[in-house]
């Protein structure tokens, strides 16, 4: 039998449920009018790389998924034709798209194109976000390509368990939804965890390198770049965990996208550390020089940023 205490818990939940796309849509167009600025200056002309497609696609799917949530509350009504099946039905014409489709297989792929939160769409942003820290760390690591092999695997191997926790448990009706959620995103929470841990390690490791040289130029001209770099990495594991009760008892959208912005703000940040450190005067930029041929680690991330 539900306790007042609980079922006031329930009450709570279900408001911010109802609420939360709200809050994430507004959160997400306030953050991209802000840094639209910093994002022509420092990724529109700049050369063509992993990292620029991986932020325009990290950015802008999140956007493109958002605004088609807008254009299904306003003209369309998505609604489950059998279970684990969906369509969109036209409110102005009352025609289906799914639903006229014979064969399971298609309707099924059908029914997973047509839902923002379905596990095809939720894939694609957690492999983008992923392989953009992938890459992070590795520019930290010195570029060596058995830790961008080694990561990669386990990148795959993350997404591959995601998906068949979420295939499997889906089939059991024993376990509650919340289980099964939390189950569903423990995969990427390890995975999350390794790339911390890792980055946190190398991270400390080179601001230590380059404390010394700090304190003979008396904080004159620019910081080294691995210290955002770790200061970052430990705000970016913050953030997760503080996603992780939302997207189990809230909503996997408002999560995803907070995530998604703290990617942005963290690839831009980098970017623009490294243009300051290109626009320094002659004598700033000397002694950068010879503290980078001291330190091989900031020349690979400043280079890849």
């Amino acid at each position: 039998m539900a306790t007042p205490l609980l079922e006031r818990i329930d009450e709570i939940l279900a408001s911010l449920a109802q609420n939360a796309p709200y809050t994430g849509k507004t959160f997400l167009l306030w953050e991209y009018l802000i840094n639209i600025d910093d994002e022509v200056d420092l990724f529109w002309f700049s050369k063509l790389s992993w990292i620029k497609c991986l932020f325009f696609v990290n950015r802008y799917l999140t956007i493109a998924l958002r605004v088609w949530d807008i254009l299904c509350s306003e003209f369309f009504v998505i609604s489950d034709i059998e279970p684990g099946l969906s369509t969109v039905v036209i409110a102005h014409y009352g025609e289906t798209t799914c639903g006229s489709v014979a064969s399971y297989p298609l309707r099924y792929l059908c029914s997973l194109g047509l839902k923002s939160d379905s596990i095809v769409y939720v894939t694609i942003q957690i492999l983008v976000m992923e392989s953009i820290l992938v890459l992070r760390v590795w520019a930290m690591l010195g570029r060596k390509k058995n830790v961008l092999v080694s990561f990669s695997i386990l990148l795959f191997v993350n997404v591959a368990a995601t998906l068949s926790m979420n295939l499997y448990l889906n089939d059991l009706s024993t376990i509650s939804p919340l289980i099964m959620t939390l189950f569903n995103w423990l995969p990427m929470l390890i995975f999350e965890l390794i790339l911390f841990l890792t980055a946190a390690i190398y991270g400390v490791r080179g601001v230590k390198s380059t404390k010394i040289l700090a304190e003979m130029r008396q904080n004159f001209g620019p910081k080294p770049i691995m210290n955002l770099l770790l200061r970052d990495s430990v705000f970016y594991f913050v953030i997760v965990l503080c996603c992780v009760p939302i997207l189990i008892l809230v909503d996997n959208k408002s999560g995803l996208s907070l995530m998604s912005v703290t990617i942005t703000r963290m690839l831009l940040r980098l970017r623009k550390r490294a243009k300051a450190d290109l626009n320094m005067p002659l004598s700033q930029d000397m002694e950068l020089e010879s503290f980078q041929v001291a330190n091989p680690v900031e020349v690979s991330v400043a280079s890849d940023a």
